[in-house]
């Protein structure tokens, strides 16, 4: 039998050489290890941020469940809107027809959903009896406070409504008002702020409306109709944000349409077979 020899190998590189090799294949695994430590820390991440969105949406539920069982106020104020222009100066209503057409337009848009949705509420005025009362005797309001309304105020505001002895409160704003007239389109940002007696925020409501003014209508009127159609549609969709359990009001359940019971077709042939059976009867 022959035997081999078994030679050893020598190993070919040194140990420096081994050592770099080494540290050439950490070298390598780092930026995977780091890669994946930034997955990990970017999904935990995302995952806690599911979570909390998860919360605010569950909150958000229970205080619109917890409003839905809340009985309708009866004596609601609803301050006419502030306008401002696309330049985001104040429009005096006194002084610029445009505003106020503008603001009797969208006040008649929110006091009317206001009223279908079941809301007691009263517009503000200075000829109420209890502002007029206020104002004569010198209850901490003047005149041209009175006449001029709480603007941007929230203490003119509150202290308005107290005088008046509303239980809530409803500040407006209409902002960056603009009418296209070639486009007979009207465009503004609209802001509804419900408040309680004492001129805590409740809710609010913040959006976008836009209205055309359609072709038929007379050139002196195209302005007022579209700014009519955009608050038409911004009002009620505020007034369901400030007040959820009125939504049941705005927008019934429609009525089943009622079944007419279709007669069988026998339903005439008896009759008709018994009076021939009476005449056929000998007398």
């Amino acid at each position: 039998m022959t035997r081999t020899a078994i030679r050893s190998v020598p190993w070919p590189c040194s140990g420096t050489a081994f050592a770099a090799a080494l540290v050439a294949v950490a070298a390598l695994a780092l930026p995977c290890a780091a890669r994946a430590q930034t997955d990990a820390t970017a999904q935990q991440a995302q995952t806690q941020a599911t979570q909390a969105e998860t919360t605010v949406n569950k909150n958000s539920t229970a205080i619109m469940q917890a409003q839905m069982k809340q009985p309708l106020p009866g004596s609601v104020l609803l301050f006419p809107p502030l306008i401002t222009g696309a330049d985001g100066a104040v429009l005096d209503p006194t002084k610029t027809p445009q505003a106020k057409e503008t603001q009797d337009i969208v006040t008649d848009a929110v006091r009317k959903y206001l009223g279908k949705g079941g809301v007691g509420v009263v517009t503000y005025s200075n000829r109420l009896p209890s502002i007029q009362r206020a104002v004569a005797e010198g209850q901490n309001l003047k005149a041209e406070v009175a006449a001029k309304g709480p603007g941007d105020d929230p203490r003119v505001a509150q202290q308005i409504a107290s005088i008046a002895g509303a239980s809530e409160y409803i500040t407006a704003s209409v902002d960056n008002y603009q009418y296209d007239a070639a486009t007979h389109r009207a465009t503004f940002n609209l802001s509804l702020t419900r408040n309680d007696a004492n001129g805590r925020a409740i809710a609010s409501f913040a959006e976008k409306a836009v209205g055309e003014a359609p072709g038929d209508v007379a050139p002196s009127f195209q302005e007022g109709s579209a700014i009519a159609r955009a608050a038409e549609v911004v009002a009620e969709q505020g007034i369901r944000t400030l007040y959820p359990q009125s939504a049941a009001l705005l927008n019934p359940p429609a009525k089943p349409a009622s079944k007419k019971k279709s007669k069988s077709p026998l339903a005439w042939i008896i009759p008709t077979v018994a009076v021939i059976g009476l005449v056929a009867i000998p007398r």
